[in-house]
C-alpha cells in the first residue's frame, strides 16, 4: 500500500504542471511570416484525407521535404511541418490532423521552445498537452514522439540555444520517461546522433549548420523509424 501511494505521489509530482491550461508565451506561435504562409499552404489543400502518415512538428520536419521519396511510397506521408514552430503552435493546428484520423503521426518538437528561454518543465508540459490533445481527438492513431537532437557548435552557434545541451538530454530524458508510462513510441535519435557515447554533440556529418540535420542526418532518422512506416 505504501509503494502504490509513493508511486501516485511520484506521478502528481511530475504531472500535475501539465494540468493546467497551456498560456501564450511572450513569442506568439503564428508571428513569423513563414509559418503564415505554411498554414496558408495547408488551408488551400483542403481537407487531409485520412488514414494517412503525419509527420508534424518543426523546421527538422519540414526540411524533410517529400517523406515518401525515403520510403518509396506514393502519397502515404504527409509532411505537416513549419519552420519554427513550437508545441504551443502545434497544439492551435490540431484539428486538421484530428479530423483526418491519421494511421500514425510522428511527433518533433521542443528545441524552439527551449530558445524562447521556457523551464524545461513548461516546455514539458507543453508538449504533453499537445501529445494528449492529439490522443483524445484521434485515439486509434499510433503516435511516435521523437527526441531533440544534440547540437554541433564545430558547424554552426544558435545564440538562443547556446549552452542548453543538458536542457536538451532532460528534456528528452522527461519525453521517454512520458512515452513509457503512456504506451506511447519514443524514438531516441539523440543517442543515433551523437559524435561518441561520451559526447553531448551531434557527429558534424549528421548536421550542416549546428542545429539542422544534413542528408546523412536525415538517413539516420529514416532508418530509425522505417519499421514503423506501414507500406503494403
Amino acid at each position: 500500500m505504501k509503494l502504490f501511494y509513493r508511486i501516485i505521489i511520484a506521478l502528481y509530482i511530475t504531472f500535475f504542471p501539465c494540468l493546467q491550461v497551456i498560456r501564450a508565451q511572450e513569442q506568439a506561435f503564428s508571428s513569423s511570416t513563414h509559418y503564415a504562409k505554411r498554414m496558408e499552404t495547408f488551408l488551400k489543400e483542403g481537407k487531409l484525407p485520412t488514414g494517412k502518415v503525419i509527420m508534424f512538428g518543426d523546421s527538422h520536419m519540414e526540411y524533410g521535404g517529400d517523406w515518401n521519396r525515403f520510403f518509396h511510397t506514393d502519397h502515404l506521408i504527409i509532411n505537416r511541418g513549419i519552420v519554427g514552430d513550437d508545441a504551443i503552435g502545434m497544439y492551435h493546428r490540431l484539428s486538421m490532423i484530428i479530423k483526418a484520423k491519421p494511421r500514425a503521426v510522428f511527433f518533433s518538437c521542443g528545441t524552439n521552445d527551449l530558445s524562447h528561454n521556457l523551464p524545461i518543465d513548461k516546455v514539458f508540459c507543453n508538449i504533453v498537452k499537445t501529445i494528449e490533445r492529439l490522443h483524445n481527438g484521434s485515439p486509434h492513431t499510433q503516435i511516435f514522439v521523437c527526441s531533440l537532437f544534440p547540437l554541433c557548435p564545430s558547424k554552426g552557434v544558435w545564440k538562443l540555444l547556446s549552452g542548453k545541451e543538458k536542457m536538451i538530454k532532460e528534456l528528452n530524458k522527461k519525453l521517454e520517461q512520458y512515452c513509457f508510462q503512456h504506451r506511447y513510441t519514443f524514438i531516441d535519435l539523440y543517442k543515433k546522433l551523437l559524435l561518441s557515447i561520451n559526447s553531448e554533440y551531434i557527429n558534424p556529418i549528421f548536421s550542416i549548420d549546428g542545429l539542422h540535420l544534413s542528408k546523412e542526418g536525415y538517413n539516420v532518422w529514416v532508418d530509425e523509424i522505417k519499421k514503423y512506416i506501414v507500406t503494403k
